[in-house]
C-alpha cells in the first residue's frame, strides 16, 4: 500500500510538473509574441516618413515705375525667412515703355527663379500728384500681368493693413515698419533699399492674413 501510495504521489508530481513546465513555456511564448509585435511597432514607427510642415514662398512688391521694390519670402509653419530682396530701377535714359518692359522682365525673371505660389502688392494711394499716381498705377499694371501669365494669384493690401500686420500699428512711421521687417526675418540690419523692405512687409502682410 505504501509502494503504491509513493508511486502515485510521484506520478502526480510528475504530471504537476509537465503541467507548470508547459504553462512556463507557454508565457514564455506569448511573451516573446507580445514583444516581437512591440518590435515591429517600433521599427515601422521608426521608418515611417516624419510629418512635413509645407513652405510656401510669398513674392512681395512694392510697385513703382522709376524703382520697384520686390522681396521674396519663405514660411515654414510659424517661421518666416528672407528668400531675396532688391529692388528693379530701369536706366533713367530709357523711355516710359522701355521702363515698364524692363520692370516686366526683371519680375519675369524672379518668378522664373523662386517659384513663388503667392504675390502681393500695395494698393494704389490716392495722391494730389494726379499724373504720378496714374503712372505708379501703369506699373502696378505690369506687376498684374507678370502674375496673371504664370498664373500666380496676387493679392492687394492698403499701406494701413500693411503697417498694422508688421507692427501692430496702421498709422506707424516707415522706419517702425522697417525695423519690424529685420526683427521678423531675423536679419541682422535692415533691408535696402528702403522700397526692397517696403516689398518684403508686403510679403509678410500678406502671410500673416493667408494663416
Amino acid at each position: 500500500m505504501i509502494i503504491i501510495f509513493f508511486v502515485k504521489f510521484y506520478f502526480c508530481e510528475v504530471v504537476l510538473e509537465i503541467i507548470l513546465c508547459e504553462s512556463f513555456l507557454l508565457t514564455i511564448k506569448k511573451t516573446h509574441i507580445v514583444f516581437q509585435n512591440l518590435g515591429k511597432t517600433i521599427f515601422q514607427t521608426a521608418q515611417s516618413p516624419t510629418i512635413k510642415i509645407k513652405s510656401m514662398k510669398i513674392l512681395g512688391i512694392d510697385p513703382g515705375t522709376q524703382v520697384a521694390g520686390y522681396g521674396v519670402i519663405e514660411t515654414t509653419g510659424s517661421k518666416i525667412t528672407a528668400v531675396e530682396y532688391g529692388a528693379i530701377k530701369p536706366n533713367k535714359n530709357q523711355n516710359f515703355p522701355q521702363r515698364l518692359k524692363t520692370i516686366h522682365d526683371k519680375i519675369i525673371d524672379i518668378i522664373s527663379k523662386h517659384q513663388p505660389d503667392q504675390m502681393a502688392i500695395e494698393e494704389v494711394f490716392y495722391s494730389k500728384n494726379i499724373k504720378a499716381a496714374i503712372k505708379i498705377g501703369e506699373g502696378r499694371g505690369v506687376v498684374f500681368l507678370c502674375a496673371a501669365m504664370a498664373n500666380i494669384p496676387i493679392t492687394e493690401y492698403a499701406a494701413t493693413v500693411i503697417k498694422k500686420a508688421v507692427v501692430g500699428n496702421g498709422h506707424a512711421h516707415k522706419c517702425q515698419v522697417q525695423e519690424m521687417v529685420k526683427i521678423i526675418l531675423g536679419l541682422t540690419e535692415i533691408p535696402k533699399p528702403a522700397d526692397a523692405s517696403d516689398a518684403l512687409a508686403i510679403a509678410i502682410c500678406h502671410s500673416h492674413n493667408i494663416r
